[in-house]
């Protein structure tokens, strides 16, 4: 800890690789792509931060038209393991959002949805190891895996915690629960999400539909559990903040 040499030359090695791996990959197969060019490979390309304000976006831009209806995808995904965890994060952190959550919600073929509704083996609590899991063979193709299962950290970080994939649901006093009102990257205007801890069960509601205004946020945590709420607070004006426990 605290080894400042070491510092140095990790943070030099650091820019190194990155610069190496933007002049392998950046631009490989036309302008403002990475490598081929493909859903993996931009979003991958835009989680490695490796790029400039102005050319990051012209990437997102690229991955947004690729997936929108008219793209050159369809609308519709044709990502991997690696590149799904990816896809929906890069997606709603370059402002589009919507398309995120509707390709999430999408039951056209390959999607979650196409796994819930199929009529030939839909899927109930658990998820296909391929997106086309009924037309392939037995090898490597469980119908109860975790391949695309990332899409479940996205849902929790979009409603508003991201301790789910980050430092845990501890709920100690240095390491709170981390409640965000409008959710990882401002992707939504209104949630509500629970899940259970050893505790007992916690439970996050926000509406932020009239920022300016008001935005509220709700925290049900069982006892002794300490959790932080965030409010983005993007308008210069006065702020008032009311807090309240129980019907108080």
């Amino acid at each position: 800890a605290n080894d400042t040499d070491y510092a140095e030359i990790y943070t030099q090695k650091a820019g190194e690789v990155s610069t190496a791996i933007k002049d392998k990959f950046y631009q490989m197969s036309g302008p403002d792509t990475f490598d081929n060019g493909g859903q993996s490979a931009l979003a991958m390309g835009l989680s490695t931060n490796i790029l400039n304000d102005d050319q990051q976006a012209r990437v997102a831009a690229k991955l947004h038209d690729r997936l929108s209806v008219n793209g050159s995808d369809s609308g519709k995904l044709t990502v991997g393991i690696h590149g799904v965890k990816q896809l929906f994060f890069m997606l709603t952190k370059f402002g589009y959002g919507q398309q995120a959550i509707d390709l999430i919600k999408s039951t056209e073929y390959p999607s979650y949805g196409f796994m819930v509704t199929s009529s030939l083996e839909p899927a109930t609590t658990n998820l296909w190891e391929l997106w086309n899991a009924p037309t392939e063979g037995p090898g490597m193709d469980s119908r109860n895996h975790h391949m695309f299962a990332s899409v479940g950290a996205f849902l929790y970080h979009l409603a508003g915690l991201p301790s789910v994939m980050e430092e845990g649901l501890l709920g100690t006093h240095d390491k709170p629960i981390r409640f965000r009102v409008t959710g990882c990257c401002g992707g939504i205007a209104k949630s509500c999400v629970k899940t259970k801890i050893a505790k007992g069960p916690i439970k996050f509601c926000f509406d932020a539909r009239d920022q300016q205004n008001r935005m509220e946020g709700n925290v049900t945590l069982p006892a002794g559990v300490v959790g932080v709420v965030r409010f983005p607070l993007v308008f210069p004006t006065p702020t008032r903040v009311r807090i309240t426990d129980g019907k108080n």
